[in-house]
């Protein structure tokens, strides 16, 4: 069963820099969690502002929760064994408020509430590639991809697959996912060792014209982050 990519974003804007270490705290309450693999979490870079933290996860179910939004800040990535596991998890430390993991929990909970509208959910199931080497890399691109009106949802996932593969292939591990709503969008995760890297290798071949290809028929909202395995 393919993964599922748990993606989470909310600006930095609404979270002090006070509040991180206890943002971080929180999160690795996920390590205590029955079922957790893996997961991630970083702010976006300083040549892009800053303006986005990074909460993102994966699982190897059928079923996951994920966040985007084209104006935000930070980023999460877990994963998990199932989504029974993730689900399981969730109850205990949002749902079920009293327990102690809820309690460490809560500045997360905190700040996601503080983010409102924000905060945006969204699940991705892998196409292609694997879900954690582009996250381990010293500079993670994500690239949010909607078809440009008139352009076949078919045609954004044909072309997404090529890229990745050619990334993939030149040695910059990529994963490309797609929408388990099945509203037509996709995410697209790159590693890098900077984002100088990435922007001045996409200007050669034979980058340059299967990314203009991909354009044509693809919107991109695109940044990079730095993450840090939740230890």
């Amino acid at each position: 069963m393919a993964p599922i990519i748990h993606y989470a974003v909310f600006p930095t804007s609404h979270v002090s820099v006070d509040q991180f270490p206890s943002l971080k705290k929180a999160y690795g309450q996920l390590n205590k969690a029955e079922g957790h693999i893996k997961s991630f979490y970083g702010l976006q870079v300083t040549e892009e502002g800053s303006k986005q933290m990074y909460f993102i996860s994966s699982t190897c179910a059928r079923w996951n929760s994920s966040m985007i939004n084209a104006d935000l800040g930070a980023m999460m990535y877990e994963v998990w064994e199932s989504s029974l596991y993730h689900r399981k998890f969730k109850e205990i430390s949002m749902i079920n408020r009293e327990t102690d993991i809820a309690k460490e929990f809560n500045p997360l909970n905190e700040a996601v509430a503080a983010a409102g509208e924000h905060f945006f959910h969204h699940e991705f199931k892998v196409l292609e590639g694997t879900n954690v080497s582009g996250l381990e890399s010293e500079n993670t691109e994500f690239v949010l991809v909607t078809p440009k009106p008139g352009a076949p949802v078919d045609k954004v996932r044909e072309v997404g697959l090529k890229v990745r593969e050619l990334w993939d292939n030149k040695g910059h591990p990529a994963t490309f996912s797609e929408s388990v709503q099945g509203n037509g969008s996709f995410l697209m995760v790159v590693g890098w060792s900077s984002t100088t890297h990435h922007l001045d290798t996409v200007k050669d071949e034979p980058y340059a014209s299967l990314v203009t290809q991909f354009s044509e028929v693809g919107v991109f909202n695109m940044s990079h982050a730095n993450l840090e395995g939740n230890e």
